[in-house]
């Protein structure tokens, strides 16, 4: 009978840890969805359309700035895009 009601308790104490993990979980998956659309929203401003600040960087040192640092080619489609010649 002891055995039954140790059971019983360790059961439920397990099912709240469970309970209380699952929801942590859930709140970090809120978190990281939220931080990729923070992270799509930041790259977009960074590197999409035609005032892009990477096209932008690109014109400018087209334009005589002097740097020995090219943009990294993750971002060269951006400036192999004709439609964002234009600012």
């Amino acid at each position: 009978v002891q055995n039954v009601k140790d059971i019983f308790e360790r059961g439920t104490k397990l099912y709240e840890k469970i309970n209380g993990f699952l929801e942590e979980f859930v709140k970090i998956g809120e978190k990281i969805s939220g931080a990729h659309e923070s992270y799509k929203n930041a790259h977009n401003k960074l590197s999409e359309g035609r005032g892009s600040m990477v096209r932008q960087a690109e014109m400018l040192k087209n334009l005589g700035l002097k740097t020995t640092k090219s943009i990294p080619s993750e971002f060269k489609k951006v400036l192999e895009d004709p439609s964002s010649e234009k600012l």
